[in-house]
């Protein structure tokens, strides 16, 4: 009875060991997917893989913006102002 047991949890323990791996890979994969995608929605054409940008906030104030701030003001206000290499600022509607 425990050489059954033993083999149960020894197979047990491979079996995560093996999944786990391809698990992350998977997980990765989708984070990957998922940013790209955040890019290409909110982020102004021609910035390129950027994770933030300087920009005016839903309250007025000049900071940086994540992604996840960009996609807050075009849910609210319909886009944001940012500012650009050229040292102008630019309405970027979503």
């Amino acid at each position: 009875m425990k050489r059954v047991l033993t083999l149960g949890a020894v197979v047990a323990l491979l079996t995560l060991a093996l999944a786990l791996p391809a698990a992350a890979e998977h997980n990765a994969e989708h984070v990957r997917e998922e940013t790209q995608r955040l890019q290409d929605t909110y982020l102004p054409p021609g910035a390129g893989p950027l994770m933030s940008l300087y920009g005016v906030d839903a309250y007025g104030l000049e900071r940086t913006l994540s992604l996840h701030d960009l996609a807050a003001a075009c849910y609210l206000q319909g886009g944001y102002y940012f500012y650009a290499d050229d040292g102008g600022w630019y309405w970027n509607a979503c």
